[in-house]
């Protein structure tokens, strides 16, 4: 603990002391592997040390590296996800009618959007549209509280199963020490040490749009049924919300690399009766990090990209491009 508080805040859980085996010679390795129980998050460790003496055993070298991986799970699918639940909030609440403010719902996903598109204002309120832009109708669950409902057809509009409950790592360390004899009191030493981790979910959030995209009947993505529908309806746009599972999920994607550098001398003395030891050293150590989220959403294209009709020729553009053909939105 005290050498935790000696750290502050860098080291919250504590701090790990790494004692070299300076003197170590010969090889040593070693291999492992591992897999779920489910088949799935595969992952191995490799890893060699060698130690040379030399120039008399007055100097002594030291050489390891390490490769491991682990390969994240795709989803969270587990027996225990199955079912998916929510702390939702009671739509039949009142103050003093008895009913709890909160519930403890099981079966729930979210009401306001589906993976292909669902309408979710006025007449049309309810068509889903599925692969090739099929249109269904969706079944609402008994209970639809804000974004999220439990029941009817939870399982096409959940999405907490979607993101990674374990990352893909790849993780690399090299090190180096070499060490030489002065004298019998003095010994020189040089170290050198990379490392470098990569990590990324092999799977993420979905680019969710939970009833917000607004869609004019002009948009001949719209199929030919719907189409009708609205015309007999007077419908002139209505509200969609999407997984939009047909886009990359955006995640993070993290890179660490680590270098040092230590120099230095070290040796004993006899004084006072008793053996005394010193060492001097300097030391250089960097740490480069990389965060990124590939796949995040500019949200003022994506609502341009979105609006589509067609042009004089019949081909189907972005509608401001109609304006300003040379835009390039597609």
């Amino acid at each position: 603990r005290a050498a935790s508080e000696g750290h502050g805040s860098d080291a919250p859980s504590g701090v790990v002391n790494f004692v070299l085996d300076k003197d170590f010679t010969g090889v040593r390795g070693g291999l492992q592997g591992g897999v779920t129980t489910y088949g799935d998050d595969q992952s191995y460790k490799a890893d060699l040390a060698i130690g040379i003496g030399f120039a008399g055993e007055r100097g002594h070298l030291l050489l390891s590296a390490e490769q491991a991986y682990t390969a994240g799970t795709p989803g969270n699918d587990r027996p225990w996800s199955r079912r998916s639940y929510s702390i939702m909030a009671n739509p039949a609440y009142g103050a003093g009618n008895g009913q709890p403010q909160y519930l403890a719902a099981f079966d729930t996903g979210l009401a306001t959007a589906t993976r292909g598109g669902l309408i979710v204002s006025g007449p049309l309120r309810g068509t889903m549209f599925g692969n090739g832009g099929v249109s269904s109708q969706f079944t609402f669950g008994p209970i639809v509280s804000g974004l999220l409902m439990s029941g009817g057809d939870w399982q096409l509009s959940r999405i907490d199963n979607d993101p990674s409950i374990d990352m893909r790592l790849t993780r690399q360390n090299l090190f180096g020490r070499v060490s030489y004899l002065l004298t019998d009191d003095i010994k020189l030493f040089g170290e050198l040490q990379w490392a470098e981790t990569h990590s990324r979910p092999p799977s993420g959030v979905p680019q969710f749009r939970l009833g917000s995209d607004v869609i004019t009947i002009d948009n001949p993505f719209i199929p030919a049924d719907v189409r009708t529908r609205a015309g007999t309806l007077g419908v002139t746009s209505f509200n969609l919300g999407t997984n939009n599972a047909d886009l990359p999920a955006f995640a993070h994607d993290n890179t660490r690399t680590f270098r040092r550098f230590v120099a230095g001398l070290e040796g004993g003395v006899a004084a006072f009766g008793s053996e005394w030891y010193w060492n001097a050293y300097y030391q250089r150590s960097t740490t480069h990090i990389s965060a990124r989220v590939p796949g995040d959403m500019i949200y003022g294209n994506y609502t341009l990209a979105i609006d589509a009709v067609r042009n004089s020729g019949n081909q189907i553009v972005c509608r401001s491009s109609l304006a300003n053909p040379g835009n390039g939105w597609v």
